[in-house]
């Protein structure tokens, strides 16, 4: 009984804690479908390809910080561990003819959004891949 006392202040401390979401979301408004594809599966073993089909999202990686504030992600600034983004690559699986024309580790195409304000709040960071993206 003791030990179930303990557990339970110690989740209701932690629960108190604001906490943050922020979700790093690729959006292939294109008419292609695109791969991504680890090229280090030895070190990022998340995934060995994925392919994002046409007008669809791919969540890429969902980043909770218990404590954390929304403001540290204004820059959607890319962590290479923690999104094994550095070992992404692209590739165009309806036309080997085309390909991406920028990297996806370049902060800036990345676009940021709070969806819900506040302490406990959420946010994502979205790249969004159209037709003119593809050369």
């Amino acid at each position: 009984m003791k030990y179930i006392v303990l557990i339970s202040l110690f989740f209701l401390l932690i629960s108190c804690d604001p906490s943050v979401d922020c979700k790093r979301i690729i959006t292939n408004n294109s008419n292609q479908d695109i791969w991504l594809i680890n090229l280090d599966t030895a070190f990022c073993n998340t995934f060995d390809s994925i392919l994002v089909v046409r007008n669809t999202s791919y969540v890429l990686d969902v980043d909770h910080d218990i404590g954390g504030s929304l403001r540290q992600y204004e820059d959607c600034q890319y962590y290479p561990i923690a999104y094994c983004m550095d070992s992404l690559g692209t590739s165009i699986a309806t036309d080997s003819s085309l390909s991406l024309s920028f990297p996806l580790t370049l902060d800036a195409n990345w676009i940021y959004q709070v969806i819900k304000p506040g302490k406990n709040g959420s946010c994502e960071c979205r790249l969004n891949i159209t037709d003119a993206d593809l050369q």
